[in-house]
C-alpha cells in the first residue's frame, strides 16, 4: 500500500516552469513529473562530494622537508605572483 504525504517546498521558478512544462507536452500530471524525477535523483548512484571528509594532518610541522614553496607553484603562477603586489612606482 502506497501512502502519499502532502508538503510544501520551495522550488525556483524556472525549475517549476520546466517541470510543468513537460508535464504538459507528455499528458502527465506535476505530481507525476516531479516524483519521477526525485525517484530517479535518489535511485542513483550518490554524486561525488557528497560526503564529508577529513585531510590527514601530520603532526603539523609546515612543509615537508627539502619542499619550498615555489615547488607548490607552476611556472605561470610565479610568473603571476612574483610582481605582487605591485610596488608604488610601478602601479599603474
Amino acid at each position: 500500500m502506497l501512502t502519499h504525504i502532502r508538503t510544501t517546498i520551495d522550488i525556483p521558478d524556472a525549475l517549476l516552469t520546466r517541470a510543468r512544462e513537460r508535464a504538459h507536452a507528455e499528458g502527465r500530471t506535476l505530481r507525476s513529473v516531479v516524483t519521477e524525477a526525485l525517484r530517479n535523483a535518489l535511485e542513483g548512484p550518490p554524486r561525488p562530494g557528497g560526503e564529508e571528509f577529513e585531510l590527514p594532518t601530520y603532526g603539523g610541522g609546515g612543509l615537508a622537508p627539502g619542499v619550498r614553496e615555489p615547488d607548490l607553484f607552476t611556472r605561470e603562477e610565479r610568473d603571476l605572483t612574483s610582481s605582487w603586489p605591485p610596488r608604488a612606482d610601478t602601479a599603474r
